[in-house]
């Protein structure tokens, strides 16, 4: 098996995925306007927690059992299967108990009739199965099929006289038809053997998921929770801002994934040598550092016009939370690198608790702040719960390898940041006040020399 081939068609697949996502969002967003989109994204939102619930992190676990079933393969995939139809059905019903006591009225009825296809529309585990058979470009295919059927189905749905509750239809039968082109083509590359499926054997796949499983649900629910309070305490228009700029911090997840997969991969291969380990460290965070404080300046000015740009002028009034979001993506940049180094060298199990922490942060803040501030105060919860995570992440990397971020190094930044913000926020038009941001904090940071160098070099050296 090819590590680097199965990587990249894995990664161009799911940006495809992504991008076809966006589109579609976008054509919505110009064709619905900002009430109607609203209750387009808390239904996708709630299916995309829906088919994490229906999951449980079992995709990770397949990638690495299939690998070592060896000669059982077929028979651990029969099993694996049949014990996500049942999860699946599972799930399906508890999402209905919500739909029916929280969805929007207008999307209600299409979501309940929608939810008994979950197996299907959550089946997307099949990237997997064509890593170990050789075949990884075949994710790509699926992806660049379901891109076309997605943005066609789309287009079609806002046609009709009721477009809401058939663009969620196109959504869900676009998401069916990805799932199950790539079932048949698992079938036909590795035949499960449903005669070996048992009890035991589909025993033996939950035990392998159990230590992932909670701490992917509260994951999803603590990234989403925020867009569910603002449905619920907001208006329908509010919900419809929230949610287009919630879909820029949906692709900064996206790009952070991409960048730090391979990442861990590097801190694991130096867990043996600390100092080694430091450096790389070291190295690098100053470069994802530097970088996120660039998005967020530039998320200070840019927010408006590119709100504009993207969804037409309707969506403007969501700038400041979409500001709020460019400062989000900073901190979970760095808060994601501090758990990469933490995973390499010490125990995870408290990210469970981190989590559900985050959540109930999220929660909170946002039933508190939403009322009064609207779709900022809700982005305003989800900023201060991810520096939580963060604080606990260094805390427990600190206890792992006795030091992580240089102080000195860390103040010289933020002394840039500092008067570079207020200028962000000085009387010049929104985008020429964020690029002098962004020159005063780059030329802070060279005065005091603490710009970032390529980390590569220093990785090469770090690498025993």
């Amino acid at each position: 098996m090819n590590f680097g081939r199965s990587v990249g068609a894995q990664a161009i697949s799911r940006i495809v995925y992504i991008l076809a996502g966006a589109l579609v969002f976008v054509l919505l967003a110009r064709l619905l306007g900002p009430e109607h989109l609203g209750a387009y994204a808390w239904s996708v939102t709630l299916l995309s927690v829906a088919c994490t619930l229906a999951d449980l992190g079992m995709t990770p676990i397949l990638s690495r059992d299939l690998v070592t079933a060896g000669d059982t393969r077929q028979a651990y995939l029969a099993n694996f299967l049949v014990l996500r139809l049942v999860v699946g059905l599972l799930a399906g019903v508890i999402v209905a108990i919500a739909v029916v006591l929280l969805a929007p009225d207008s999307v209600r009825t299409v979501l309940l009739v929608c939810l008994p296809a979950l197996p299907l529309l959550a089946a997307r585990f099949f990237d997997p199965v064509f890593q170990v058979i050789g075949r990884p470009w075949l994710s790509f295919k699926v992806a660049a099929g379901f891109a076309v059927v997605a943005i066609a189905a789309t287009l079609v749905a806002v046609q009709a006289p009721d477009p809401l509750p058939m663009t969620v239809l196109a959504y869900v039968a676009s998401g069916m038809l990805y799932g199950a082109a790539g079932l048949v083509l698992t079938f036909r590359l590795m035949p499960p053997d449903f005669g070996a499926v048992s009890v035991s054997g589909m025993t033996i796949v939950v035990r392998a998921v159990l230590p992932l499983a909670l701490s992917a649900l509260v994951a999803a629910l603590a990234s989403r929770i925020d867009l569910f309070i603002v449905a619920e305490v907001g208006t329908a228009e509010m919900l419809g801002l929230y949610g287009a700029a919630g879909r820029f911090l949906d692709l900064g997840v996206a790009a952070m994934v991409t960048v730090l997969t391979p990442l861990v991969g590097v801190f694991a291969s130096l867990a043996g040598d600390r100092a080694r380990l430091l450096l790389a460290f070291d190295a690098i965070m100053r470069l994802i550092a530097t970088a996120s404080v660039l998005c967020g300046l530039l998320a200070i000015g840019f927010a408006g016009p590119v709100l504009t740009l993207v969804y037409g002028a309707a969506f403007e009034p969501a700038s400041t939370t979409l500001a709020l979001f460019g400062w989000r993506i900073g901190f979970a940049f760095v808060n994601l690198t501090v758990f990469a180094l933490v995973m390499t060298v010490a125990p995870i199990g408290y990210s469970v608790w981190n989590m559900l922490a985050a959540l109930v942060v999220t929660a909170a803040l946002s039933w508190l702040l939403v009322p009064m501030f609207g779709g900022e105060g809700a982005a305003i919860a989800t900023l201060v719960s991810e520096v939580l995570q963060l604080t606990v992440n260094l805390i427990m990397a600190q206890r792992a390898l006795g030091r992580t971020l240089e102080p000195g190094w860390w103040g010289r930044l933020l002394l840039a940041a500092l008067p570079a913000i207020g200028v962000c926020f000085a009387p010049i038009p929104g985008p020429l006040g964020a690029l002098a941001g962004v020159a005063v904090f780059l030329g802070l940071l060279g005065l005091m020399r603490a710009l970032p160098v390529n980390p590569l070099p220093a990785m090469v050296v770090a690498r025993p």
